[in-house]
């Protein structure tokens, strides 16, 4: 199936809901995954298309979100780290604290998953930051990233 805005959707597996898209945003390919969840597909690809639509804003938004919630809980806890070195001993290594627009500035955007016509997660690299944890905004309201959370996971 073609989409306008969201190009071609291919089903992930035979009837079990989950479809992508692959869309083009600054350069990179990003895929779109679309889970019907309890809704119809296309109440789904009416919100990702809604999303798309508007993906620089809701990036913009989603990546001060992540400022919010994640920035102290990085210069607390995640800055500082013990590193193996040759000899199998280890040695503490710290990095500078971050402002927030370093910060921000250090999010790519990876992938978006869509849910049914409310849920959004949007999926971001990190640089290592987090040393290998995935960072994901999540928002249960559709576009209403009023209480929209970022969060770890992994």
């Amino acid at each position: 199936m073609n989409h306008p805005i969201l190009g071609k959707i291919n089903s992930l597996q035979s009837d079990s809901g989950s479809f992508e898209a692959i869309i083009s945003y600054e350069g990179k390919e990003i895929p779109v995954q679309l889970e019907i969840d309890d809704r119809t597909l296309d109440e789904t690809i009416e919100l990702a298309a809604n999303l798309i639509g508007e993906l620089k804003k809701f990036d913009d938004q989603s990546k001060s979100i992540i400022v919010k919630d994640l920035l102290e809980t990085y210069n607390d806890n995640w800055r500082s780290y013990d590193e193996k070195q040759s000899d199998g001993s280890f040695e503490t290594v710290t990095n500078p604290e971050l402002l927030q627009d370093e910060f921000k500035d250090y999010f790519t955007l990876s992938e978006i998953t869509v849910t049914g016509n409310e849920g959004i997660d949007i999926w971001y690299e990190d640089t290592g930051l987090f040393m290998g944890h995935g960072i994901f905004v999540q928002s249960l309201d559709g576009l209403d990233f009023s209480e929209a959370e970022a969060q770890l996971f992994g």
